[in-house]
């Protein structure tokens, strides 16, 4: 027998099973990675959901590719049809009395300018799931827009006319819209949580609710007490 051949050999197949071995340890190791992204998402849905008294609605759960596009979407500039639409709905309010106001003038929409900022994690997850929701956790109810409408609710109500730097992504049942504080100047990591009645879009009239979107969503005390005392 050929001994030179027999120690060639074994160590051959030691060298390719020691490869098998490193191979079938790096596909256990990304099984067990993706149970553990699978196993973190699930525990953020549960907690979320057990956030609250109640969840009504239909529930939208959006893909990546959906929320991807709006958060790069949603603050750009206004687009021509969007400038269109405002322009041909500016005229001038018939009880507007220029002896009394002064001159009335048409608002200048080009110069309008959506923040900067991104929104907090707990914030897109909740809408990532709960896409349109309303909400109930005490004494506290509020409805959160949807990707689809945050942006249009936003123009309709002109914040960026009015309370600049102000992104409301809800209402409460009493008129009072829920806003992200992002003003340049405050931390783009968190936001404080201000509420403001839709008859009174400054943030003169804005009460602070909570210091960032987590504390919000696990207050319990009714938002128009807050706002409106």
């Amino acid at each position: 027998m050929n001994w030179q051949k027999v120690v060639k050999w074994r160590k051959f197949c030691d060298k390719k099973r020691n490869k098998n071995t490193q191979i079938d340890q790096l596909v256990l190791g990304f099984i067990a990675l993706l149970r553990f992204i699978y196993l973190v998402l699930a525990i953020i849905k549960m907690n979320i959901k057990n956030i609250f008294d109640e969840i009504n609605g239909e529930r939208q759960e959006l893909t990546n590719e959906a929320i991807l596009k709006f958060q790069t979407e949603w603050n750009q500039p206004l687009s021509n049809e969007e400038l269109n639409d405002l322009r041909k709905n500016d005229i001038k309010p018939s009880y507007w009395s220029d002896k009394t106001y002064g001159e009335w003038k048409p608002k200048k929409f080009e110069n309008w300018a959506f923040p900067e900022g991104t929104f907090p994690k707990e914030f897109i997850e909740l809408i990532k799931i709960y896409s349109g929701c309303g909400f109930l956790k005490g004494e506290r109810e509020f409805s959160v827009f949807g990707p689809n409408d945050l942006r249009e609710m936003n123009i309709a109500y002109q914040l960026p006319e009015y309370i600049k730097g102000a992104i409301s992504f809800g209402l409460d049942g009493s008129g009072n819209h829920i806003v992200f504080d992002m003003r340049s100047e405050n931390n783009h990591s968190k936001y404080k949580i201000y509420g403001v009645h839709s008859g009174y879009l400054e943030w003169e009239g804005a009460k602070l609710i909570a210091n960032d979107f987590w504390e919000f969503i696990n207050g319990t005390q009714n938002i128009d007490e807050l706002v409106n005392g």
